[in-house]
């Protein structure tokens, strides 16, 4: 996904979510934008979003 598609999307994203009260941490960006431009697969998202929620 080009650059500026992921930051319109994550930017989209982010103001969805604060209407509901809630935050997107930079660690919990930084994995959406890994998995958006392809530098994660799907399966590696997957674990560390896991990793992630019980820590």
């Amino acid at each position: 996904m080009a650059h500026q598609k992921i930051e319109k999307a994550m930017n989209s994203a982010k103001a969805n979510l604060a209407l509901e009260g809630m935050t997107v941490s930079e660690q919990q960006e930084e994995l959406v934008r890994a998995a958006l431009e392809g530098r994660l697969s799907n399966e590696d998202f997957i674990e560390k979003v896991k990793k992630l929620a019980y820590e």
